[in-house]
């Protein structure tokens, strides 16, 4: 189970990762961008293999327990308990660095490139519309799409990264 909400988590960011690209290349390059022939397919292929490379340290280190030999639950009295398990990465050599690990390729790496692209067109729009090369008006919605995208992004940010902050 964990094996899949974090292969889930990883793709959704690398997703985010392949849309700051797209997005880059369309405002900064848009004449290369009508000659490419793009593969969405191939791309989408690309972003669940990284998510899915990104998780499988996980496998190795995550291990099943029973829900009675966590600490919280030292003490209660539960019938029911004995037969549940969970999943857990115990806090050995393995699994601080399979944690750590997937931390930084799979959140911290698509964040920083996120942001490079995003400043990247902002600051290109900045000195386009500056300097007269674009229309103002155009140069104004363009912006406003890089300024949704970026409130999608950090929202993402706060939402996964304080749980994988907090696993490191």
């Amino acid at each position: 189970m964990s094996f899949f909400s974090e292969t889930c988590a990883s793709a959704i960011f690398v997703s985010l990762v392949a849309i700051a690209t797209d997005r880059y290349q369309n405002i900064v390059h848009p004449l290369k961008t009508l000659k490419s022939k793009r593969k969405p397919a191939l791309l989408v292929c690309l972003v669940w293999l990284y998510a899915v490379i990104m998780s499988c340290p996980s496998v190795i280190s995550v291990k099943s327990i029973s829900l009675l030999e966590i600490p919280e639950a030292r003490g209660m009295s539960c019938d029911d308990c004995a037969d549940q398990r969970l999943c857990d990465t115990p806090q050995t050599p393995l699994g601080q660095s399979s944690t750590t690990l997937y931390f930084l390729l799979a959140f911290f790496v698509p964040l920083v490139v996120i942001s490079v692209l995003y400043t990247k067109i902002v600051l290109f729009l900045h000195k386009r519309s500056h300097t007269g090369m674009m229309n103002k008006l155009a140069a104004r919605s363009k912006t406003k799409v890089v300024r949704m995208l970026i409130v999608i992004v950090f929202a993402y940010v706060l939402s996964l990264g304080p749980p994988s902050f907090w696993l490191c």
